[in-house]
């Protein structure tokens, strides 16, 4: 079962993470930008989320951070398919391979 909270990560947490995901070639601003590049969802929509996936071989966890609470994620089919891909490729370097 996974792990959650709504709580932000710390930043030695942020920072780890920030690590993990560079290691694997990526670089993220964490948060949201204030932008509505495909217009808004819903009226609850706050626009455009950046967010950080790394998979920890230590832990042998994905760690998935929004840099802030999140209620609801929506994504379009290729962005869906992106996120599929990044949380299978982050599973096998938690699991070291």
């Amino acid at each position: 079962m996974p792990h959650h909270s709504d709580t932000p990560l710390d930043a030695e947490t942020l920072a780890h993470l920030d690590s993990l995901a560079r290691q694997a070639g990526h670089q993220h601003d964490l948060g949201e930008t204030g932008a509505f590049p495909r217009g808004k969802l819903h009226p609850s929509d706050e626009g455009e989320l950046k967010f950080a996936i790394a998979g920890d071989p230590v832990t042998r966890k994905v760690l998935i951070a929004f840099g802030k609470p999140v209620a609801w994620l929506g994504l379009d089919p290729d962005d869906a398919r992106k996120l599929a891909e990044a949380l299978v490729a982050n599973a096998a370097r938690a699991e070291g391979s």
